[in-house]
């Protein structure tokens, strides 16, 4: 996946590792950023809190992803997995975005 233009990770290309469980589409896959991220909901494992309330067969897989980049966009401060990441967004904004564009940008 590819970071939307204009966007704070702009131009970061996502390595996403999507596990389709047997009983899909009645159940979500699981979704696991490979991508080392500085991000309230994402854990420093690649772990991401992304909430499947109300999830139905509906829901594809574009669904999924789709929901994964706007989240990585637009943190959520009800699910916190990395916590120093989450403290940072919840008391400097901005601070938390420099330190995000710069964490995702750094040689691996």
């Amino acid at each position: 996946m590819r970071a939307q233009p204009g966007s704070l990770l702009q131009g970061t290309v996502f390595l996403v590792i999507v596990e389709v469980p047997n009983s899909y589409p009645f159940s979500p896959p699981i979704v696991t950023l490979r991508t080392r991220v500085f991000h309230p909901n994402v854990s420093m494992t690649g772990e991401i809190a992304l909430p499947v309330n109300g999830w139905s067969p509906g829901h594809g897989l574009r669904t999924i992803l789709r929901a994964v980049l706007d989240l990585l966009e637009s943190p959520s401060p009800d699910w916190i997995l990395n916590p120093e990441a989450g403290d940072l967004f919840r008391q400097n904004p901005a601070a938390y975005r420099i330190r995000a564009a710069d964490f995702t940008r750094a040689p691996r």
